[in-house]
């Protein structure tokens, strides 16, 4: 009897403890309608549960989550490169959670704007944009952690001369958020040699070297997609003058370079006059010395152009304004400081303001002896006319 009683109220407790049942779906699709149902044990989970999410670009898209579980409200956060919402919704029923589509995001901008990046073991200094929010989104974020199921975007790789690009499809490091396109362009003596790469990115700040005979270019475009940089062709020269205007040569010497000056008129991202000097396999001897007009990250490091053939001595005497790079007395270049020996002065000019001081002491001197000498004659002769009085006619 005693043991009969122990398995009726053993019966009671797994039957209250277990009395909740939810349906169950784990769908990656957006589609619940094959789900299955699960027992809930009421000690843990009071309520039947429906997770609804949209992940951006990630590997889930839509997805449903569905079974026992406790709410967490709505979760919304946006990146820029990563947008996820997950909006949860309970119900304290058996088989309640019937849901078989999952929740979709108010997407409609609510006017804030915020700073936005993702960068994975690096920095977000080079990849911040302006993320518009929406929905719910309501406060601007800066946080870190560790981030899970996010998948690496892929983009097409190639490098070759304008429009021979034959891509490949590259899996980036986890936390690149573009790929890239890079133009360069290249002209020398006349003749324009023009190259492109499609990479991951990040982009960068445009390069430009313009000697009015040498000019350097390179440009990058980026975008946010699964293999997007499908430009094949070098993007055209940005020649649009700036305003500014520099004195331009590049010659293996100063002096050639100097007798080969003439005006360059800058174009697009080139803000800076400049003088420089280094080595190039570009030249006969390798050696050169430039002037022209560039743009500002040129000015920052001696091995800014090294990908073009040119290392510089040392970091390029930079400058703004309308020939600054020129002599400023008379618009032209000024020369490279010549050593030379110390000039030969002739004796009168260094003996000069010497002579002069003791000319000038003579002179006083003199004036000073005839005073004197008038003085003790005057003295003499007194005393000789008091001597005649006091001693009478002979």
């Amino acid at each position: 009897m005693k043991l009969l009683l122990g398995a009726v109220l053993l019966i009671a407790l797994v039957t209250g403890g277990y009395s909740l049942v939810c349906r169950r779906c784990n769908s990656l699709t957006g589609s619940c309608t094959s789900n299955t149902t699960i027992a809930c044990n009421r000690t843990l989970h009071e309520t039947c549960r429906s997770i609804s999410i949209n992940d951006i670009p990630g590997g889930l898209g839509q997805a449903i989550l569905s079974g026992c579980g406790s709410c967490f409200g709505l979760i919304s956060f946006n990146t820029g490169r990563l947008s996820r919402y997950l909006q949860t919704s309970c119900c304290s029923s058996s088989l309640c959670n019937d849901d078989v589509e999952p929740e979709i995001e108010n997407r409609t901008l609510n006017g804030l704007e915020c700073m936005g990046c993702l960068a994975v073991n690096g920095t977000c200094a080079n990849l911040l944009s302006v993320v518009k929010c929406k929905g719910q989104q309501d406060r601007c974020a800066h946080t870190s952690g560790l981030l899970q199921g996010v998948q690496p975007l892929n983009c097409n790789q190639c490098s070759g001369m304008s429009g021979t690009c034959i891509f490949e499809s590259s899996t980036c490091k986890l936390g690149t958020t573009v790929c890239r396109t890079t133009s360069s362009t290249q002209i020398d003596g006349g003749i324009t040699k023009k190259q492109i790469s499609n990479s991951c990115g990040p982009c960068s700040d445009p390069v430009s070297f313009n000697c009015g005979s040498v000019v350097v270019s390179q440009s990058s475009n980026c975008c946010d997609t699964d293999l997007c940089n499908t430009q094949v062709d070098t993007a055209p020269l940005n020649d649009t003058a700036n305003g500014l205007q520099c004195r331009g040569c590049f010659s293996n010497s100063s002096d050639s370079c100097r007798d080969s000056e003439q005006t360059v008129k800058c174009v697009g991202a080139e803000n800076r006059c400049m003088n420089v000097s280094g080595i190039t396999d570009r030249l006969p001897g390798f050696t050169f010395f430039g002037k022209g007009c560039v743009s500002a990250q040129i000015c920052q490091a001696v091995d800014s152009m090294i990908e073009f053939g040119m290392r510089f001595n040392e970091l390029p005497t930079c400058c703004k304004g309308d020939f600054c790079n020129g002599d400023p007395e008379i618009g032209t270049s000024t020369p490279e400081p010549v050593i030379t020996k110390s000039p030969v002065t002739p004796e009168i000019s260094s003996k000069g303001p010497a002579d002069s001081k003791g000319n000038v002491g003579c002179i006083v001197g003199s004036v000073i002896g005839v005073i004197v000498g008038f003085l003790i004659m005057v003295g003499v002769c007194c005393l000789c006319h008091k001597y005649k009085r006091e001693s009478g006619p002979v």
